[in-house]
């Protein structure tokens, strides 16, 4: 048995996953449900198991929030529009549970929210939602390759023009860039030129950051280095190593050089949290070899807790003992992870009968109690806790600060002067064409008085994607869902 789990990898894991997440125990179903969200894994198939694992779980007496937000980054098929549409036009989804649904219209793909934009609109509608400027988003599928860079570039002189940052108008730009590539807009060849002209930039653009985006969108194996070394200088820009750690966990299922070169950074102080969270969402026995590794040699208690969680998340059946003494002979890092739940999940996925299951799973109740008990604080009180938190403005001076994010779990999304590193006013841009270059990035297109784009066509587009979406704020959110932050994190280990 454990020989067998230790070569599981690719489409093996995944049908662990999807074979756990219908189960009846809630700590497994959410276990794997978290692994499912922050890996890229899985198919408009798993998506479909999602679906009917959340209709499971809304038949609970008290159900706490919706099982949907695990399933943001899953593609949507036909099948799946029509049921959520259909759910929604005969009004067999309760109020609490509308915007969830709404959610995932609002972020399909153009393509797919063209084919069933009456209906989308005909749902919106009868919620008291009127959709304005809808084509802006549906004609992307359509639109001439010249128009849907004009769009893309409005939305990055958008961002920039901006005080602050605005998350909804950033995702809108990476829905476009998607869909640039899966239309073969941009040739892979510009991309990798553009990210090795970045490594003589000192502060990065919101440009930039797309191109990193379209690295990660074509799976470019060739820009890796490039990335990785731009890390060692912008490594307190939060958004940057976002979107790196999202490219590389995307790369790094197909391409084993990705885990040699992340797996070199799990002993730099100010990268080390990130390389980690990366090996342990690329879902291949190289990746969880190198984590392995990395726990024989790491000696601080809070990498080797992050470790010790990715190695749970990857179902590392010959870890658990080891683990499981860390834990009653060191203690580990409480506020980075629950290893309990990680070790008490893997052994009952793969039906092991650990002598300390009871132990665990005790831990886990009691734990779920202390979590309830806080829970009762009110929202209020936490929303004034997490308006104490002062960013951080000290220079990095050779050692980890105690105050910075222990990973992904508590970035910012709002940049500041710290952490953002983004330009907000348009460098100055030659006209000049490098070689082996189509110029799809040239900012200085003329916009013609037929397919200009206003400002305020960017609102309402990203009003249209958001405004009938899921208000994070005011809908509740369960302990253990995803964060609304975009963390990727359980609810209760980021902003709770």
């Amino acid at each position: 048995m454990i020989i067998e789990v230790l070569k599981m990898d690719g489409q093996a894991f995944l049908q662990v996953i999807e074979t756990n997440m219908k189960t009846e125990d809630e700590i497994i179903q959410k276990f794997v449900l978290d692994i499912l969200h922050k890996s890229y894994i899985g198919d408009e198939n798993t998506f479909l198991i999602g679906l009917e694992a959340n209709e499971q779980y809304l038949q609970k007496e008290k159900p706490e929030g919706s099982l949907l937000p695990y399933l943001e980054h899953l593609p949507v098929s036909h099948r799946a529009v029509e049921y959520i549409l259909e759910r929604l036009r005969n009004d067999t989804v309760s109020k609490e549970q509308q915007p969830f649904y709404t959610d995932i219209l609002n972020h399909l793909d153009p393509c797919l929210a063209k084919a069933y934009q009456h209906l989308i609109s005909q749902v919106f509608k009868k919620q008291g939602i009127q959709l304005g400027h809808m084509d802006f988003y549906t004609s992307l599928c359509t639109d001439q390759r010249d128009i849907v860079l004009q769009k893309f570039h409005k939305v990055i002189h958008t961002l920039e023009v901006n005080g602050t940052f605005d998350k909804n108008v950033f995702i809108l730009g990476k829905q476009i860039a998607s869909l640039m590539v899966h239309r073969e807009m941009i040739g892979a060849l510009e991309i990798i030129h553009r990210i090795k002209k970045m490594k003589s930039k000192s502060i990065l653009s919101y440009r930039d950051l797309y191109d990193v985006v379209l690295a990660s969108e074509m799976r470019l194996e060739e820009t890796v280095p490039e990335v990785l070394a731009l890390a060692q200088w912008h490594y307190r820009n939060e958004l940057f190593l976002e979107e790196m750690c999202y490219m590389l966990i995307k790369v790094g299922v197909e391409k084993n050089s990705v885990i040699e070169s992340v797996k070199a950074l799990i002993h730099d102080p100010r990268l080390s949290h990130y390389a980690i969270y990366i090996l342990s969402n690329i879902k291949t026995v190289k990746a969880r070899d190198a984590l392995v590794q990395g726990w024989e040699h790491v000696q601080g208690k809070t990498e080797k807790t992050m470790i010790a969680a990715g190695l749970c998340e990857h179902l590392t059946v010959d870890m658990l003992s080891k683990i499981d003494s860390f834990i009653q002979h060191e203690g580990y890092d409480e506020a980075v992870a629950t290893l309990e739940e990680g070790l008490y999940c893997t052994a009952v996925i793969h039906d092991i009968d650990h002598p300390e299951m009871a132990r665990w799973k005790a831990s886990l109740q009691e734990r779920q109690k202390v979590d309830n008990g806080v829970e009762e604080k009110g929202e209020e009180t936490r929303s004034n806790d997490r308006g104490n938190h002062a960013p951080i403005e000290e220079e990095y001076q050779g050692e980890v600060n105690a105050e910075a994010p222990e990973q992904l779990e508590n970035q910012r999304l709002e940049l500041t002067e710290q952490s953002a590193d983004i330009v907000t006013e348009e460098e100055p841009h030659s006209n000049e064409v490098d070689e082996d270059n189509d110029t799809m990035m040239e900012r200085d297109t003329p916009f013609s008085q037929e397919t200009e784009v206003t400002h305020e066509e960017i609102k309402a587009a990203v009003e249209r994607i958001y405004k009938a979406g899921l208000r994070r704020k005011q809908v509740k959110v369960g302990r253990n869902d995803p964060c609304p932050c975009g963390s990727g994190h359980k609810y209760k280990k980021c902003c709770m």
